[in-house]
């Protein structure tokens, strides 16, 4: 469950409004929940994290264009704080607010905080029941006007890149019409326990859904590739599926856009943090972290744009729906 309030306030620059709330939420998933294998370990108790849910909304939205719009789930890449936070992401959101788009993030309030895939994969059906009833008891609050849970989109870097991929494979939150990953990392490598890390790639091929991603041109043990016979292995140690494999997984004319960038490119760090990320994982000299969160934001928009279109076209009016946990 989720518990907590609201504090909405201004966040400037940016034409947006930020809604931070530090929440906690219990992941009540057994070894006899469907997205577990048989004879899982991860979880043996409910576990508990605090979490602090930020939401950003377009500030031009009005409660007669929520049907215009809608809302995207944009997970973080591993690590949790300090290393990626939503801040390090938050070109992404307002830039997905200028195209009329809101955006809810999330940080685990642990440090360096290693939550299992199959126990976070619990998190967002958590945190949309809390958004419904937010809105229900705010009828005139700006959650209330503004965010549109009846059309819902999942995103994410990295090891998020490959949780969106699972979340929209699963099915598990409701309403979701699309997934974009950013450069996602789908690879078992530093699990202790690898049956609680599904594999993103059998998910995706056995959902039958397209996705988009965007996957970098420079790769490392930041982002391993799984090489093909003759190709070189991109990390010593470690073995991944990378975009290129997450995408042709889905099938269904999914695109691939390659970008000539690092694997930390792909996120806006604090720049004492940035140089080493970047020199840890390669990056692309001739580019800044904000041209390649610009550009790969603005296939982001279109192929949200491009799939809710085909979503309203075919399909009867979504209602924001419960989910049971």
């Amino acid at each position: 469950m989720i518990l907590g309030g609201a504090e909405v306030h201004r966040n400037a620059p940016g034409n947006k409004l930020s809604s931070t709330s530090a929440l906690a939420v219990t992941s009540p998933i057994t070894c006899t929940n469907g997205l577990i294998p048989p004879g899982c370990t991860c979880i043996s108790t409910p576990q508990q994290y605090n979490i602090t849910i930020t939401v950003t909304i377009p500030q031009n939205c009005i409660p007669s264009d929520r049907d215009s719009g809608a809302t995207v789930f944009f997970y973080n890449g591993f690590g949790g704080k300090p290393i990626l936070t939503a801040a390090d992401y938050a070109p992404y959101a307002a830039i997905l607010a200028s195209a009329g788009y809101s955006t809810v993030q999330y940080d685990v309030n642990q440090v360096l905080a290693m939550v299992p895939d199959l126990e976070e994969l619990t998190f967002l059906p958590q945190i949309y029941n809390w958004l419904r009833q937010q809105q229900h008891r705010q009828t005139f609050g700006v959650l209330a006007d503004n965010l549109d849970l009846k059309n819902v989109a999942l995103a994410g870097h990295s090891r998020g890149g490959k949780l969106a991929a699972l979340q929209y494979a699963n099915g598990t939150l409701p309403n979701t019409f699309a997934a974009f990953l950013v450069d996602p990392v789908d690879n078992p490598c530093f699990a202790a326990t690898p049956e609680c890390y599904p594999s993103a790639r059998e998910a995706l091929a056995a959902a039958g859904r397209p996705i988009a991603a965007v996957g970098a041109t420079i790769r490392g043990c930041c982002n391993p590739n799984h090489p093909s016979p003759g190709q070189p292995q991109a990390c010593s140690f470690c073995t991944g599926y990378t975009a290129e494999d997450l995408v042709a997984a889905a099938g269904h004319g999914s695109p691939l856009y390659p970008r000539a960038a690092g694997h930390m490119q792909f996120a806006q760090l604090p720049a004492w943090e940035q140089g080493p990320a970047n020199l840890g994982c390669g990056s692309n000299a001739s580019v800044t972290s904000l041209e390649v969160i610009q550009d790969v934001a603005t296939l982001m928009v279109a192929w949200f744009d491009q799939e809710l279109a085909n979503a309203l076209s075919v399909s009867t009016p979504a209602t924001e729906q419960g989910v049971d946990m």
